[in-house]
């Protein structure tokens, strides 16, 4: 009917992406003379179109690439533990390469195996029974070899096909026909364990970038695993050093040693029915065996002394709390304890020493030592006098409720010694 159909090729760097398809009333000879010259400018409008929108992808994804190793950054200034910092990393990561499962795999010191501490996408049942040996499955491989990995088939990787089948794991897993990266988490060539992912979304394949990102956001976690790992060694080896130094203190005297240790306990169980926080605790922990170290400077006479105190021999003892916030005060470490040692014998109703503080005045860490401090105080055997049983020394806790300590940890003290 005079009309004349035409397909134009649409190509991209050599790869046709598809046609711009119609009809025309033309006679062939001229739509073709006519198509002839459109080719090229609407091949170059079609491309610079499609340069566009990979420019803007681009621009995306670096974007939020820069937002995810912002939030790294976030999290190595607040010093979260290694699971939660995993958990914020590896959900974003899940996001910004759009995959069905990650995993976390650590090696364990003493079994030297691969341990899953994170994962999304997985069973609980693999996660609790997954234990992967150095060179063994592709986790086990990557350890080995300490080098990064990208399989988008493995049916096209043979060697590592084969290598898996020999070392008996390739069956326990689903990745025969899916794509998988592992990248190595590595500090100064030593490998700490390998991050997994894989399944990619239906139709599409992991690509270079996704390995480098994969690569850099390993770089990082295993930066933020081996700082917290260091930063829990000091820890404990400066509380390490602490208990030695108040049991030191403790053995002075044969009838108060082991106070310190005690004191912390029964605090911390105080802490507990309180529902103090993690870091709350450590500081209660740290308080409970510090809270005596002021008398380190008082005179081993009067610490011994088996008969009653004078008057100025007491006023001696209660200088304690002062000077052991001195003594302490120049360390940055227990800025957040020094309080509870000065004031863990003030009372509640204000007639306890050194300020004659009262009610919320008080730090609740000093109003969980004085508890504390007393029932071991009352329950210990002195030279002068027995010791109380425990339900006596509960009683006069609880006789001293509003008066000496505070009701709401009274409250929680008699919960805790209930429970034993």
């Amino acid at each position: 009917a005079g009309y004349c159909m035409f397909a134009i090729p649409i190509i991209n760097n050599d790869k046709l992406l598809g046609a711009l398809m119609g009809y025309a009333a033309a006679s062939e000879a001229q739509l073709k003379e006519k198509i002839d010259i459109l080719i090229e400018p609407i091949n170059i409008i079609i491309n610079d179109e499609l340069d566009s929108i990979n420019l803007t992808r681009e621009i995306v994804s670096n974007y939020t690439e820069i937002c995810l190793l912002y939030e790294i950054g976030d999290i190595f200034s607040k010093g979260l533990d290694i699971e939660a910092a995993s958990k914020i990393i590896l959900e974003r990561l899940i996001e910004l390469i759009e995959v069905e499962r990650i995993s976390l795999m650590l090696i364990d010191k003493e079994t030297n195996e691969l341990k899953i501490v994170f994962s999304k996408g997985l069973p609980d049942e693999i996660i609790k029974n997954t234990r992967v040996k150095i060179g063994e499955g592709i986790s086990g491989f990557v350890a080995k070899e300490g080098k990064a990995l990208l399989i988008e088939n493995i049916e096209d990787k043979p060697e590592i096909k084969d290598l898996l089948i020999g070392k008996g794991q390739i069956k326990d897993y689903s990745f025969l026909s899916v794509p998988l990266i592992c990248s190595p988490l590595k500090i100064e060539n030593r490998v700490m364990g390998v991050l997994n992912v894989t399944n990619k979304k239906p139709g599409r394949t992991f690509s270079q970038y996704d390995l480098n990102l994969v690569s850099v956001i390993s770089t990082q976690l295993a930066a933020i695993i081996e700082n917290r790992r260091l930063f829990n060694d000091t820890k404990e080896l400066f509380i390490s050093t602490i208990k030695a130094f108040s049991l030191s203190l403790d053995a002075k005297d044969h009838y108060t040693y082991g106070h310190s240790q005690r004191v912390t306990e029964c605090a911390l169980a105080i802490a507990v029915e309180l529902k103090l926080s993690n870091e709350e605790r450590a500081d209660v922990e740290l308080a409970g065996f510090l809270h005596d170290i002021g008398k380190i400077g008082i005179d081993e006479k009067i610490l011994l002394k088996p008969t009653k105190l004078t008057e100025a021999e007491f006023n001696e003892i209660k200088k304690h709390p002062v000077r052991g916030a001195g003594i302490l005060g120049h360390i940055k470490q227990l800025s957040n304890v020094i309080p509870a040692i000065l004031h863990h014998h003030e009372h509640f109703d204000g007639n306890g020493y050194p300020m004659g503080l009262k009610k919320d005045e008080i730090p609740m860490l000093a109003r969980i030592l004085s508890i504390a401090d007393a029932f071991d105080a009352m329950t210990s055997k002195r030279a002068y006098r027995a010791a109380l049983s425990r339900g006596a020394a509960a009683q006069e806790i609880k006789n001293n409720e509003g008066l000496q300590f505070d009701p709401i940890v009274t409250e929680a003290f008699l919960r805790a010694l209930k429970k034993g």
